[in-house]
């Protein structure tokens, strides 16, 4: 049995394990208490560099300048082969250009034609058909209508045709702008002298890319285009033109048959028949050139 000097020497020896212990157990609650909260994310420091990314961001985000196409904008259609010429014009165009001038890749859009204002050249006559492969029969057909009413009835538009079925406007969404000869509209090659009235030009070479709408069918195409900046004043970085006009360099090709255009009567029906005459007399593919000019929105929109 331990004496008394042996238990007052352990005692204090006890207390201090216990404290110990104590201490171990608090700071092991307070562990798991601490891993079951949401880790707070650091703050990250924001240095010089992050301060021009943001303002190269802002500079992206800059609010386009909308222009409108101008009153009285026509297109140009032909379809030649050897042994006929057929051409016309789209007397209904119309459509709005969105660009950011500074960061001209940007360039949004869309230009819609109004079919049932296509006119073609009706005085075109008919070369002798006994010179070509179709049927001389065939002839009585083809002087039935005119080419107006031909071309209408192949789109599909014909007098007959039920109005829920029928796709009036040709659409080319333009989704950007690529190939750029330069990179901003102040940056362009000066023109001398500047067409018109304008006391400045700037021109610019580019492709846009879209997408073209025709006859409930989409295909992406693209198109050469000449982008002229026209200016009322002089050209400086901050300088917004007063107009613009965009013309076609060269022809825009557009295929028949990704449209489905093909010989139809004045109720939609393909006429078979005559499905000779393409490549014969009209081209399988269609040839737009011209030119469109368009005038700067007001502020509002309107």
């Amino acid at each position: 049995m331990a004496n008394s000097s042996e238990i007052l020497y352990v005692l204090p020896i006890m207390s201090r394990y216990k404290r110990l212990f104590e201490v171990l157990l608090l700071g092991a609650i307070l562990a798991l208490a601490s891993g079951c909260e949401d880790p707070q994310p650091t703050a990250r420091v924001r240095t010089e560099p992050w301060r021009r990314d943001q303002g190269d961001s802002a500079s992206l985000e800059a609010s386009p300048i909308k222009y409108r196409v101008m009153p009285g904008a026509q297109l140009q259609l032909a379809l030649p082969t050897r042994r006929a010429q057929p051409q016309g014009t789209f007397r209904q165009v119309t459509g709005e250009l969105a660009l950011d001038l500074k960061q001209l890749q940007f360039t949004r859009g869309r230009i819609q034609v109004h079919l049932p204002g296509l006119s073609m050249n009706d005085a075109l006559p008919l070369p002798p058909l006994d010179r070509t492969a179709l049927d001389p029969a065939l002839g009585a057909a083809l002087t039935a209508a005119s080419w107006t009413t031909h071309a209408h009835n192949w789109l599909g538009l014909g007098a007959l045709v039920e109005r829920s079925a029928r796709a009036e406007t040709a659409i080319f969404e333009i989704d950007s702008a690529r190939d750029l000869s330069h990179p901003r509209a102040a940056l362009g090659q000066p023109v001398s002298p500047p067409p018109g009235p304008h006391k400045s030009a700037r021109l610019v070479r580019a492709t846009v890319v879209g997408k073209l709408s025709l006859r409930h069918r989409f295909v992406v195409r693209s198109s050469e285009v000449e982008l002229w900046f026209l200016y009322d004043g002089d050209v400086t970085r901050e300088a917004i033109p007063a107009q613009i006009e965009v013309r076609l360099r060269g022809r825009w090709d557009v295929p028949l048959s990704e449209y489905d255009i093909v010989p139809r009567d004045g109720a939609g029906q393909v006429q078979s028949e005559l499905l000779g005459v393409l490549g014969e007399l009209v081209s399988r593919t269609a040839q737009i050139t011209g030119s469109l000019r368009l005038e700067r929105l007001p502020f509002d929109g309107g």
